[in-house]
């Protein structure tokens, strides 16, 4: 991306932006940007981007496109998320929540990013084509300049440890004499594929063990491979639970041969343990008024009461099959972690490709693949 300040023409486009991080104290305003011609991100209405503001480059969400050219020199877009866009109804509810509170509209906009977008974010430096001369350069800016035109472009670790020094105050010199282009790459995200090892004998006819481990393990499979379940895979650790073996048994079985592993993906191949059972007289009574309120026009909600162990979960349950069959999503809330955790074994035992759970005990990665399962109509 060349484009720089004052670089813009009459037929280039601008993007209004609502910067994030912006607010009290800094730019509660959109700002303008230039939207350089080889940028190779659409940008539309809701595109989070990421801008130059002062020496930081902060991220910031596109609430309109081609304002009136302005009379200033502008700065350039330096990248933007492909995968995800800020949609209208949320920006609508940004500009209110910025009407109404303390904060501006590129904050209340950051409240629907993905989470921990900026960590996809890599910020590259370039020299500019607008290469200063070397006699307005200090010794060690020259030097350093020197040192990214022989990478190329780098990134400003790539280039501190090139260098061998820590830029602290040469790197933001050379950006504001535009000697330094940057730009930022987003890495798009890559769901982490849950994987699980399944194991199954590679013999109709295993042959009689000593070691009683071993055998405990060729006969488990054996009864799993004449049962014609699965075609004879089961997951590791369930073979290994049932046949009280440990991994460095198995490990002899498959070095021998007798024993053959995969991994697969987890969602692909994992089996239900819950079963759809018959209703109690009185749970259907209950489910046929809860089945009223699924196909009325307009729903009003139910309160379910019952004792523990009096099948409110299997009324759940149903109720969650009922809105998946008719295209419709459901999100079920427990008041605590823990009650989650035992809540959701249920519904995934069940459903066990659409559940997806979120809590504040996550992990970043694992929070960001829920965040896109449930954005992308996944689950």
């Amino acid at each position: 991306m060349d484009a720089g300040p004052g670089a813009a023409t009459e037929s280039a486009r601008y993007a209004l932006v609502a910067v994030a991080g912006a607010g009290l104290g800094g730019f509660s305003e959109p700002l303008t940007y230039a939207i350089p011609a080889d940028f190779t991100v659409e940008i539309t209405r809701g595109t989070i981007v990421w801008v130059p503001l002062r020496d930081q480059i902060v991220t910031g969400t596109v609430i309109a496109l081609d304002p009136p050219v302005p009379e200033f020199e502008t700065r350039p877009l330096l990248g933007a998320l492909a995968d995800f866009r800020v949609a209208s109804e949320q920006l609508q509810v940004a500009e209110r929540v910025a009407r109404e509170t303390a904060v501006s509209v590129g904050q209340a906009a950051e409240l629907f990013f993905p989470p921990a977008i900026s960590s996809r974010a890599v910020e590259l430096l370039r020299p500019s084509r607008q290469r200063p001369d070397d006699d307005l350069l200090t010794r060690q800016q020259a030097e350093t300049l020197r040192t990214l035109e022989t990478l190329r472009e780098a990134t400003p670790d790539q280039l501190r440890a090139s260098a061998g020094k820590p830029l602290t105050s040469i790197l933001p010199a050379l950006i504001k004499l535009d000697a330094i282009d940057r730009r930022v790459i987003v890495h798009p995200h890559e769901p982490k594929r849950e994987q699980t090892r399944q194991i199954r004998l590679t013999t109709d006819n295993p042959p009689e063990l000593k070691a009683p481990r071993q055998k405990a393990v060729v006969s488990f499979l054996d009864i799993r491979r004449r049962a014609g379940i699965g075609e004879g895979w089961i997951d590791e650790r369930a073979a290994l639970r049932a046949s009280g073996a440990s991994r460095d048994t198995l490990n002899r079985l498959i070095a021998a041969g007798l024993v053959e592993q995969r991994e697969v993906d987890r969602a692909a191949f994992e089996e239900s343990a819950d079963q759809t059972p018959t209703l109690t007289a009185e749970q259907a009574s209950a489910w046929r008024q809860i089945e009223r309120g699924l196909e009325a026009e307009s729903p009003q909600p139910l309160l379910l009461r019952g004792v523990t162990g009096s099948g409110k979960t299997e009324l759940y349950l149903r109720a969650i099959a009922w809105c998946l069959r008719a295209g419709r999503s459901a999100i079920i809330l427990a008041p605590e972690i823990a009650l989650a955790t035992q809540l959701v074994r249920r519904v995934s035992a069940r459903f066990p490709a659409d559940t997806t759970m979120l809590h504040s005990q996550l992990g970043a990665r694992e929070r960001l693949d829920a965040w896109y399962s449930v954005a992308n109509g996944d689950k």
